[in-house]
């Protein structure tokens, strides 16, 4: 099997969850690689996790996951991963990385574990990849800047999945995926 690599930046504002996501990694045997080695003092030698297989349909994807701060009531770090995985074993989706940001905004691009993915893809790490994201406002909110990555992302073919919203396919699901994203915008307004 493997090994998953896990991106993970966390600000020390952030040290609840990030010792709560460490929990998760080590019962799931996750790779974790710090993105910003100053912030965390921990030595991450944690790997593979099991995701079922179909050889006939089977895909390549990496996992992104990000929370705001720490008295957010959005799902945690390790409820989103645990989210993403059922979907990804339900789909029969091989999951090849995941990046995780702590205690960032999803209204800009600034977040280290999203700019190293962005890195990673220019590289063409994941030409033809999916990512997959707990729920669409974890990838951004601001629809502006969600529908650009979504741009560039195609020229390598890749898209970003949610694992708990299906729009489906087609004009119903862009329609949808629109207000949805305009939705994540509007509660991020202050």
């Amino acid at each position: 099997m493997n090994k998953i690599p896990v991106y993970l930046y966390s600000k020390l504002t952030a040290k609840k969850q990030t010792n709560e996501f460490f929990d998760y990694a080590k019962a799931h045997n996750l790779d974790v690689r710090i993105v910003e080695k100053e912030l965390i003092d921990i030595d991450p030698d944690f790997y593979n996790i099991s995701i079922r297989r179909n050889k006939t349909k089977t895909k390549n994807v990496v996992i992104y996951a990000r929370f705001s701060s720490s008295n957010q009531n959005e799902i945690s770090i390790t409820g989103q991963l645990d989210e993403c995985f059922e979907y990804c074993k339900n789909e029969f989706y091989t999951v090849c990385a995941i990046y995780v940001d702590m205690a960032q905004t999803g209204t800009n691009e600034r977040r280290f574990a999203f700019q190293k993915l962005n890195e990673d893809i220019s590289l063409e790490k994941y030409n033809g990849f999916n990512i997959i994201v707990y729920k669409s406002n974890r990838f951004f909110r601001d629809r502006k800047k969600s529908a650009y990555y979504r741009c560039v992302y195609d020229a390598y073919g890749i898209d970003v999945e949610s694992a708990t919203q299906h729009y489906g396919k087609g004009k119903g699901a862009v329609m949808m995926r629109t207000i949805e994203e305009g939705l994540d915008e509007y509660y991020s307004v202050d």
